[in-house]
């Protein structure tokens, strides 16, 4: 008995040392690590399937990346509307997924993985956007709540089909994911029942990613990263690195508390002089919106860097996935364009150089 009594107790002691070795004690932390060539290299690819000069993924290669973000749309009218437009089970929608379907295989034929990532288009009603989605009754959320959770199924057992590594189950719906966690975390298991990759979801770089209630049910720690920066124009990289500073703490900080590395679900500037003042803001280079701003290809070739300087050789850091590139790659982008693309400008050479690191 006494040897009996004996071995529980070296049992017990190991364990509570293991429990000790495992949780930090006060005042420190856990370290995640990434291995350098794990990052994910990405970016958001928005091409044609059955044009073969969309399929052309060699200036991705050429870039250095390694993964391709597909992106599906769902629809609604506005962020009351329980009515999600989900598509794919019209003809539409099929014809819609048999393209991703061949993007998908062609990018794996290039050497490149590929993540789905689906979002909400909304139509803007009194300056609302996805992130403030929320209804009225509950019968409206449940009825909403069932259409989202087919778009993500649907697009998980895709991303199964052509063997996805990664997967994103919802981007930017701060006040869905502050209200119902544990809808969310019902939504994870589901998707791990059909889908055997890693997941992540997308938050918003304002607010959402802090608050987050369900972080530890996913494989990464998903942030829209577009962190403003500065106050003003055409501001020096010593600039950008100071202003990354207070944010790079924040996101250490969850990293380390749920023991998930960050990923950078979507990061992107466009080649404008105040692209770090409010790096979200819109610009349609084909429409009269675009005189308020002042082409500045060294701007965004900056922002680049300072974040790849911020950044990069972080072992709890798990990649970028930029935003965004065109299919057609010979035409897209240019030094006198002034949208979110690095195609064709100084920034391209800023990605290739740290994605080739």
């Amino acid at each position: 008995m006494n040897k009996i009594l004996w071995i529980a107790g070296i049992l017990g002691t190991l364990a509570i040392a293991a429990t000790l070795a495992w949780h930090p004690s006060a005042g420190e932390t856990e370290k995640v690590t990434v291995d350098a060539n794990d990052k994910i290299r990405s970016t958001h690819y928005f091409g044609r399937g059955r044009n073969g000069n969309h399929t052309n993924f060699s200036p991705l290669t050429e870039t250095n990346m390694n993964n391709v973000v597909i992106v599906p749309y769902a629809y609604q009218e506005s962020h009351q509307d329980s009515e999600l437009q989900v598509g794919e089970r019209n003809r539409r929608g099929s014809r819609r997924d048999s393209m991703f379907r061949q993007m998908a295989f062609a990018a794996r034929d290039a050497g490149l993985t590929v993540t789905f990532k689906p979002h909400i288009w909304m139509n803007t009603d009194s300056d609302k956007w996805r992130s403030d989605i929320l209804f009225t009754s509950d019968s409206l959320e449940q009825l909403w709540g069932n259409r989202y959770r087919e778009l993500i199924l649907h697009y998980a057992e895709v991303s199964e089909e052509v063997g996805a590594p990664y997967y994103c189950i919802g981007a930017e719906l701060t006040s869905l994911t502050f209200k119902y966690p544990g809808y969310w975390r019902e939504l994870i298991n589901d998707v791990r029942s059909v889908y055997s990759g890693k997941l992540f979801y997308a938050a918003n770089w304002y607010l959402e990613f802090e608050q987050v209630e369900f972080w530890d049910a996913l494989d990464f720690i998903g942030v829209q990263a577009y962190f403003p920066l500065t106050d003003h124009e055409n501001p020096d990289k010593k600039t950008l690195l100071k202003g990354w500073k207070k944010y790079k703490e924040k996101l250490r900080t969850i990293s380390f508390k749920y023991q998930k590395p960050i990923l950078f679900s979507e990061i992107g500037y466009r080649s404008t002089a105040c692209a770090a003042i409010h790096p979200w803001e819109w610009v349609d280079a084909y429409t009269d919106d675009a005189k308020q701003f002042t082409l500045s290809l060294e701007c965004q070739a900056t922002c680049y860097e300072a974040f790849f300087e911020t950044f990069w050789e972080e072992d709890w850091f798990a990649g970028a996935m930029i935003w965004q590139w065109r299919g057609n790659h010979a035409e897209a982008g240019g030094l006198t364009n002034l949208d979110f693309t690095p195609q064709n400008k100084p920034a391209q050479k800023v990605i290739s150089e740290w994605f080739g690191k």
